[in-house]
């Protein structure tokens, strides 16, 4: 009995052990070094010139030895300190995860933690997680999945601009807990509190806190001397102990590229969720974790993690829908010519990085840049290094004629799963977070989010669609009826669903303008009124009031909305200061407005009993309460009363 008892736990404490297989041999790098760095300065060279940004370093690594290791550009435009890659610190944002979720795999390697356990089992009573009404409890492997079920909220509060500001991890994580709005391993829903709370596990199961554990079991066995989870934030009781003052004197400086020059920031503090992204390294330090990495976790006689956890940063996790899917934390991107990318990204507001293995090429590849425009150029690098000395070409896929007949099936606006259910959150997620998709006449699917572009044809299976011109992937969901509910990105970073008219941007956006309209006309036929002295009774004068006062509330709502908008492109207004005055001042006017609007309503019918008003004006009058009400609502359906919350 016991025997079997041990099998069970050890089958339960390893979900993904069926699909994992012994990481492969090394590859030795056929890549020149010389023709590795006059390609890699050709594209960062025209990259920082035509895209703006000031400073960037790169390394590419097999596991024994370093091809390049290079900066670009200014650490300091002010004071003209170069990049210097041995020793230059930039923010690396989310790539800080891959550190957590490999001590979270020392910790399963170890049998203290098992994948398939819930996550409450190995949480104190302040952070354990309610069922929110869902049936299934979130697992250890959930989060390495980013399929908690989280919805995702962090404006105001998870990163903040002063130091003065940052609390401890345990505080943070069990004050602002996201709710649960879908079923665990349901849709990826990339979250920054599920890594925040692997990283809480780890810290509490080993006795010391995160930045400490991170130092004594990674960044010391490997000698990353320049790698720090430490933030420059004022000593204090009851926090970690500040970033040394050595490194932080090496700590790029942060740009954003304005009115045609670099505009310099001020230190972000993403400490209050240290484990999923306040880490700072030199393009060096990540050298040597690379090198650890492609050598199946060794490096200089130090062993990062054994070969279960290597199998496991290489296995995608079972039940992942088509598109990117997580092998156990780390990204999976398929790279073109049958090569596959392990990794991850990782963005502050004006850091961009990315972190590439590609097993088949046998290197490790790391950009990073201190400029907000670096994303393309991070996510690209990789890319263009594995087709330029990988064998592979640009792959361009005809459009499908037939897609062109089922445009209906998928054409429409969607809304991603990455964003917040409620409040004012909701409200500004809503407005932000939407894609459309339509179906061109020469047969491709063509998905844009913002300024994002992408054309995709089908893949074969029903509802699977590839790019057009590369190897990514994605998927549509079905509902119970049979209708397209949504698709799974290609990034796994969230599913876009299908949003009803209630919820769609441009629902909101007429509805606006109707109620401006009709608003000012109220408030202008209220002004000319003034001279006719109009017979009324006693409770149309009380209507045309409330009436009045709903319409000058709408209009005053809109100009505080549309202040807010003016502002949130600064960091400081949207990320640091939500919701803000404006938004506030915005939200409670609407609230006012629409229970103003409402006891309008109610009094329509002695309105339209009494005689002082023309039938033609009854009628006008009606409209705009009604109007004025069911706008409130749709506000309301979107989190925009919710000024408390």
């Amino acid at each position: 009995m016991k025997l079997v008892l041990r099998i069970a736990a050890v089958l339960s404490g390893a979900i993904m052990a069926p699909a994992l297989a012994q990481p492969a041999p090394p590859v030795r790098t056929t890549i020149a070094a010389h023709d590795l760095e006059l390609f890699v300065d050709g594209v960062m060279r025209d990259a920082m010139a035509s895209e703006h940004i000031a400073g960037a370093a790169v390394a590419v690594v097999t596991q024994d030895r370093t091809l390049l290791l290079k900066g670009y550009g200014q650490a300091d435009v002010a004071r003209s300190v170069p990049v210097d890659p041995a020793r230059t610190l930039f923010r690396i944002g989310s790539l800080s995860k891959t550190f957590t979720w490999i001590l979270l795999m020392r910790e399963v390697e170890r049998g203290r933690v098992r994948l398939d356990a819930p996550v409450n089992d190995y949480l104190p009573p302040a952070l354990k997680l309610p069922d929110d009404g869902f049936r299934r409890p979130v697992r250890v492997i959930d989060l390495m999945a980013h399929s908690a079920g989280f919805e995702d909220i962090g404006l105001g509060h998870m990163l903040v601009g002063d130091g003065a500001k940052v609390i401890p991890l345990e505080d943070y994580l069990a004050r602002h807990r996201p709710r649960r709005v879908r079923e665990p391993a349901a849709a990826p829903t990339y979250s920054n509190y599920g890594a925040a709370l692997a990283g809480a596990i780890v810290a509490r199961i080993s006795g010391v806190d995160f930045q400490t554990l991170v130092e004594r079991e990674i960044f010391r066995p490997l000698a990353m001397r320049d790698a720090t989870f430490r933030e420059p934030y004022p000593s204090r009781t009851g926090l970690p102990a500040p970033m040394a003052p050595a490194l932080a004197a090496r700590l790029a400086t942060g740009y954003t590229w304005s009115a045609g020059s670099f505009q310099s920031h001020g230190f972000e503090y993403v400490s209050r969720i240290a484990p999923a992204g306040s880490a700072s390294a030199s393009a060096a330090a990540i050298a040597r974790y690379m090198q650890a990495q492609l050598a199946g976790g060794m490096l200089d006689g130090a062993s990062l993690y054994g070969s279960r956890a290597a199998a496991a940063f290489r296995a995608p996790i079972p039940g992942q829908a088509a598109g990117r899917t997580w092998a156990h934390g780390y990204m999976i991107s398929p790279l073109g010519n049958g090569m596959t990318g392990y990794g991850h990204a990782g963005a502050t507001g004006f850091f961009l990085s990315n972190m590439v293995l590609i097993p088949e090429l046998g290197i490790g590849i790391f950009v990073t840049t201190n400029t907000d425009t670096g994303r393309a150029l991070a996510a690209r690098l990789p890319e263009l290094i594995a087709q330029r000395f990988g064998g592979g070409a640009p792959v361009y896929r005809a459009g499908d004629q037939g897609l062109a007949s089922r445009r209906a099936t998928y054409a429409g606006t969607y809304l991603t799963s990455r964003r917040a259910y409620s409040g004012l959150e909701q409200f500004v997620s809503l407005l932000s977070s939407s894609a459309s998709v339509r179906v061109t006449p020469t047969g491709y699917l063509v998905t844009q989010t913002g300024p994002a572009i992408a054309a995709w044809v089908p893949d074969g299976a029903p509802d699977r669609f590839v790019s057009a011109a590369g190897d990514q992937r994605m998927s549509f969901r079905r509902d119970a009826s049979g209708n397209v509910s949504g698709y799974v990105t290609a990034n796994g970073m969230s599913v876009m669903e299908r949003a009803s008219a209630v919820y769609s941007p441009g629902t909101m956006a007429l509805a606006a303008v109707l109620v401006l309209v009709v608003a000012g006309g109220t408030v202008i036929r209220a002004i000319l009124r003034r001279r006719q002295a109009p017979v009324s009774t006693r409770s149309q004068k009380l209507s045309a009031l409330g009436g009045l006062v709903a319409a000058g509330l709408w209009l005053a709502s809109c100009l505080c909305f549309a202040l807010w908008g003016a502002s949130a492109g600064s960091r400081e207004t949207l990320v640091y200061g939500f919701p803000g005055p404006f938004l506030t001042g915005a939200s409670l006017m609407a609230l006012n407005a629409t229970i103003i609007a409402a006891l309008s309503v109610v009094a329509l019918p002695l309105v339209w009993k009494g005689a002082g008003w023309a039938r033609w004006r009854k009628l006008r009058h009606s409209v705009s309460m009604l109007l004025f009400l069911s706008f409130g609502a749709l506000v309301g359906a979107w989190g925009g009363l919710s000024s408390w919350a």
